[in-house]
């Protein structure tokens, strides 16, 4: 919760909501926040990743909820 509202998640056009639409085809705060922080995870961990990849997830979710997830922001 942190994440998304100190660095504007929420916010309609933020520069970190417009790379992670552009990038990744996400829009909503919990989905940037959740990349953030798995790959925050995989750094500290030494771990391989690939945000595309984990991005996946999320595109899955709103599907299975009848929506896009850049549309999911609303």
């Amino acid at each position: 919760m942190s994440i998304r509202n100190q660095w504007s998640l929420w916010e309609v056009d933020s520069p970190l909501k417009r790379d992670a639409a552009t990038q990744y085809g996400i829009a909503h705060a919990d989905d940037i926040s959740g990349l953030i922080i798995a790959w925050g995870k995989a750094i500290a961990a030494g771990d391989s990743f690939s945000p595309i990849e984990h991005c996946h997830l999320y595109h899955e979710h709103w599907k299975r909820m009848g929506t896009d997830s850049l549309f999911a922001a609303g």
